[in-house]
């Protein structure tokens, strides 16, 4: 009978303590994402063609947010990838 491991294979979540840093770039990246998609609209009047029809003047509309989309998100891939490295978070004193 074959045994399980206790190991977990889930994804590093970066050095103790700096979860709430952590926890807000999160935040601020789906903040950002929530934006964009907010954006996408469908035409009020369409043709009788339907949105097939209209989909050539919203091609670069779209492309556009595919591109900032995939930016976005290679930067919190960076920015998470980042924060797994970090050696922690100092307190700062006030005088």
């Amino acid at each position: 009978m074959a045994t399980r491991s206790n190991q977990s294979t889930a994804a590093p979540v970066g050095v103790p303590g700096n979860e709430r840093t952590n926890a807000f770039s999160d935040a601020v990246f789906a903040i950002a994402i929530t934006l964009l998609v907010l954006e996408l609209r469908v035409p009020e009047h369409l043709p009788e063609t339907g949105l097939v029809g209209v989909l050539p003047e919203l091609l670069p509309t779209f492309a556009a947010f595919v591109l900032t989309f995939v930016v976005v998100g290679v930067y919190w891939v960076a920015s998470t990838t980042c924060s797994c490295t970090c050696s922690g978070t100092t307190e700062s004193s006030s005088g």
